[in-house]
C-alpha cells in the first residue's frame, strides 16, 4: 500500500521499495511457471488459460485446484494478462514459493476475450468443459475440491456461475 510507505527517513523509502521490487520479480519469476494452452469448446469458443501444476504433483495422492477468473481489463487472447503479475493478486499468488509449499495446488487461470463476460452462456459452457478436460489430463486434480476465485468481474462471474449451478456440485468454495 503506497499509503502506509515510511516518509521520515529515505532509507525506510529505499527499504520499501526494495521489498516491493523484489514481490515483483517473484510473481514474475512465477509466472514463466506456467504453461500456456488454448481449449476449444464443443461451440468453437476458443478460451486461453494458463496453467501451474506443483513440481511435487507426481508424489501426491490427490491434489486441489484453485481457478482464477480475471478483471475486464485481462481480457483478450494473448494468454499472459490474466494472470495478475504486478498487483499482488491474479493466479500468480496461488503459485508463489511460500504458498505452494504451505498449501499445494493446481491453478487454472482462463482467459476470455473483449467483450466477453464470466457470465455469457457459451463462455460458462467452455469453462465447464476446459476444467473437465484438465480434470481427465491430470487425474490426480481433485474434483471435490475445486476452488474458484477472482476479483472485478470474474468475482461477479464466479457469483453468476455459482447462482445458476452450473459450478455448485464441483466448487468447494466460491
Amino acid at each position: 500500500d503506497l499509503h502506509s510507505f515510511p516518509t521520515r527517513r529515505s532509507s525506510d523509502l529505499r527499504t520499501y521499495v526494495a521489498i516491493a521490487e523484489f514481490e515483483v520479480y517473484a510473481e514474475l519469476a512465477t509466472a514463466r511457471e506456467f504453461r500456456t494452452g488454448v481449449f476449444v469448446g464443443a461451440k468453437g469458443m476458443k478460451m486461453p488459460y494458463r496453467l501451474f501444476i506443483p513440481e511435487n504433483y507426481d508424489s501426491l495422492h490427490s491434489i486441489p485446484a484453485v481457478v482464477f477468473y480475471h478483471d475486464s481489463g485481462q481480457r483478450g487472447m494473448d494468454n499472459i494478462r490474466q494472470l495478475g503479475t504486478i498487483k499482488g493478486e491474479g493466479a500468480t499468488v496461488w503459485a508463489l514459493p511460500e504458498n505452494r509449499r504451505k498449501n499445494p495446488c493446481i491453478v487454472i487461470a482462463p482467459q476470455i476475450a473483449h467483450p466477453k463476460l464470466w457470465r455469457d452462456k457459451d463462455v460458462m459452457a467452455a469453462n465447464e468443459e476446459l476444467l473437465a478436460m484438465l480434470g481427465e489430463r491430470y487425474p490426480k486434480m481433485d474434483k471435490n475440491r475445486i476452488y474458484g476465485t477472482g476479483i472485478g468481474l470474474g468475482a461477479e462471474g464466479l457469483c453468476n456461475m455459482a447462482v445458476k449451478n452450473k459450478f455448485v456440485d464441483r466448487k468447494s468454495v466460491v
